[in-house]
């Protein structure tokens, strides 16, 4: 028996029938292979995994996938379908979408960071998020397209040679493996060019020293890359989670480039791009009203005013009236005991 053209003979019965199929319709259901429970997601991505790993195609037997008893491409199906995420969703169908879609290997602390976006975004929607939903949601998250905050314009890593060893013997090179690296380079942040220079042990080490000159402070606490694709078209995707200076939260950035050290430096500038973005812009360290909220304010000044102005006045009406038109109780009807008598002294 060939199910492969399966969704046709579904349309066949419901256009004869005018009965929808159901769902969870053995073979024929829409959501018979369709899996909501994050568990169920991540035992089904690592399952994959281990297909692809052992370099197993669709005509290989399907043996030993988790919640799968069959290829869904038998069906007619496709494995983007597999995955559905909603609210009750975790981390693992996210990140199978992801890394079906873009070639994303997230690392299992972006999975979790990256699971709350996604759940926020579907309570909000109130409905599931589809796959092409999802990854422009964690394209935006994260700045891969774009970062209206800071960009990338130049730079350069070399070695500092201010407290270089002893000079390299006549007709050697001078061995500068153990130096230090210094980070020069221009960003647009916010619009306007800055001149960045900054010292560390690599390339984000020394990118982070130089943004402290813009007051964006953070040290870095992990970091993860892979490759994306074979051949000469293969880039390098950088996963860099930074925490801020006193900031108990950690955030992360992601950077995809053909340069593996330009995809990392993008992932700071990501990570700074999404800490900016998580912290309000209303006030400062010292719960100061920061000048965003005193524009947001500004129009709305001379109608709070008057109308705080009205409730007080409003208030203190009804506060005079009831004391002026009831008046205070001076407890004329209520009868006051005589004075006790003292006691006669004896003679």
């Amino acid at each position: 028996i060939d199910f492969s053209d399966l969704n046709s003979v579904i349309d066949m019965v419901e256009s004869c029938t005018k009965i929808p199929v159901h769902q969870r319709a053995p073979y024929g259901g829409s959501l018979v292979c369709a899996a909501f429970s994050g568990s169920h997601q991540d035992a089904i991505k690592k399952g994959f995994q281990i297909r692809q790993r052992d370099g197993l195609s669709a005509e290989d037997p399907w043996n030993g996938m988790p919640y799968l008893p069959l290829d869904p491409q038998d069906i007619g199906r496709n494995y983007e379908a597999i995955i559905r995420v909603n609210s009750q969703s975790g981390k693992g169908g996210t990140a199978f979408i992801l890394q079906a879609k873009l070639q994303l290997d997230l690392p299992r602390g972006l999975q979790v960071a990256f699971s709350r976006v996604v759940q926020n975004r579907t309570e909000e929607l109130g409905r599931e998020l589809l796959a092409n939903e999802i990854t422009t949601l964690f394209e935006s998250t994260y700045f891969l397209n774009d970062n209206p905050h800071f960009s990338l314009v130049d730079y350069s890593i070399s070695p500092d040679r201010s407290q270089s060893p002893a000079p390299a013997p006549p007709g050697k090179t001078q061995d500068t493996k153990s130096l230090r690296r210094i980070f020069e380079g221009v960003i647009v942040m916010n619009g306007e060019e800055i001149k960045l220079r900054g010292r560390g042990n690599g390339p984000i080490s020394s990118m982070v020293a130089a943004l402290r000159a813009v007051n964006i402070d953070f040290d870095v606490n992990d970091y993860k890359e892979h490759a994306i694709g074979e051949g000469r078209g293969v880039k390098a995707a950088s996963y860099v989670e930074v925490k801020p200076t006193g900031s108990k939260q950690t955030v992360w950035g992601v950077g995809v480039h053909e340069d593996v050290v330009q995809s990392s430096l993008l992932a700071v500038l990501s990570a700074a791009s999404s800490d900016r973005t998580q912290r309000s812009s209303y006030y400062d360290r010292h719960l100061r009203q920061g000048p965003a909220l005193i524009r947001a304010r500004k129009p709305y000044i001379i109608k709070n005013a008057v109308l705080g102005l009205g409730l007080w006045t409003i208030a203190g009406g009804v506060y005079w009236y009831t004391l002026k038109a009831v008046g205070q109780d001076d407890f004329e009807d209520v009868k006051v005991p005589d004075a006790p008598r003292e006691p006669q002294q004896a003679k």
